[in-house]
């Protein structure tokens, strides 16, 4: 009985200090709440933090990457200044006409909105119209350039629905390839005329050579008894073998790299006539210095007949040097395959200019002008 009473007593205590303190004790979810709550805030109060510092640093990287590219900017225009001064103490003068720095924030493009060269390697002074030449992110190696037509040599004019090139430079200032398309060419010289629906080329360096190959679609000329000849595509592949300084870095003539030890290798020449008709001349081909051509060479024909008719304009001269290769492709020559092109083909020689089947001289070639 006494045991029992104690457990009541204990009991009513304990309901009494609860009912005089439970106003001063927040129950749990007002706990959990308010515990939210104050995580809330300090995760947003450590966001915050974070992200004026994440603003701060873009800030300072743009405006160091905006201070970095103008001062790039002067440093191109310095180093295209300092260019023309050497140039014009070379003896080459370069006028670069209202000339410009733009592609922020990243490209950078040097434009001149005309371009005049006066030079003693140009038989002519040299001008064309507006030419941009800048390089881009992700590839600053890649120099691009875009040309507005006309460019005029003297008296002569090239006019062309905008040409552009790319080049891929090297650290040492040369470039290890370029190439270059302009679509609709036109040339005016004197009584002379060409046009084609387009020009292109490559030019592609190893070291001291230097491999060029260039391609004309829908060549015709306008001068007597070429102007009757039907448009035709036209093909050069060719090496200038240790001579890419002296041409490139040095601007000396043909004449000259050729006399100081380059050779200019002519690899393939190929001709296609409306049609089928296709001559296509290949091998170790020579242009010595005098520009007279040397060398073993194979000759290769598709419809011979095609290609008699389309030189008919030229004279009895001419169809007479394609009757020849036609008796002797048909009587001697082997079959061909060029890029899907069946053929047949026979081996000459040019000897010092002289296109010679065995011991017969099927005809001379003039020298080339290599100035």
């Amino acid at each position: 009985m006494i045991r029992w009473q104690v457990v009541e007593v204990h009991a009513r205590a304990v309901r009494l200090v609860s009912y005089f303190c439970s106003p001063l004790l927040p129950d749990r979810a007002a706990l959990e709440q308010t515990a939210r709550h104050g995580l809330a805030k300090s995760l947003v109060a450590g966001l915050n933090g974070r992200m004026k510092i994440l603003i701060a640093i873009i800030i300072l990287i743009v405006a160091g990457w905006s201070a970095g590219w103008f001062a790039l900017a002067s440093y191109v225009g310095s180093v295209a200044d300092d260019t023309l001064t050497r140039l014009s103490a070379g003896g080459t003068d370069v006028t670069c006409a209202d000339r410009t720095t733009s592609g922020f924030p990243f490209a950078m493009q040097v434009t001149c909105e005309t371009v005049e060269v006066n030079s003693p390697q140009l038989v002519e002074p040299f001008a064309a119209g507006r030419l941009a030449a800048g390089v881009a992110l992700p590839e600053p190696q890649r120099l691009t350039i875009d040309l507005t037509s006309p460019i005029a040599l003297g008296d002569s004019s090239l006019r062309f629905d905008n040409a552009d090139a790319i080049i891929e430079l090297r650290t040492d200032g040369g470039f290890d390839r370029a190439s270059f398309g302009m679509p609709s060419p036109r040339l005016t010289a004197g009584p002379f005329g060409a046009n084609a629906t387009l020009l292109s080329g490559e030019a592609q360096r190893d070291e001291a050579d230097l491999t060029v190959s260039l391609t004309g679609l829908d060549i015709k000329g306008n001068v007597p008894q070429l102007a009757s000849l039907a448009p035709a595509n036209l093909w050069l592949f060719a090496t200038l073998e240790d001579g890419y300084r002296d041409m490139v870095e040095r601007g000396l003539t043909w004449r000259d790299v050729l006399t100081d030890g380059g050779r200019l290798t002519l690899r393939r020449l190929g001709l296609q006539t409306p049609g089928v008709g296709r001559l296509a001349v290949s091998g170790i081909i020579e242009l010595l210095p005098d520009g007279r051509l040397n060398g073993p060479v194979r000759v290769a024909v598709a419809d011979p007949a095609s290609l008699r008719e389309w030189v008919r304009p030229l004279g009895p001269q001419a169809e007479q040097v394609v009757a020849t290769l036609t008796q002797a492709v048909n009587g001697m020559g082997q079959p061909l395959d060029i890029e899907g092109t069946p053929m047949r083909s026979v081996d000459v020689m040019l000897d010092n200019g002289s296109l010679r089947l065995g011991f017969i001289k099927i005809v001379d070639i003039p020298p080339l002008r290599l100035d």
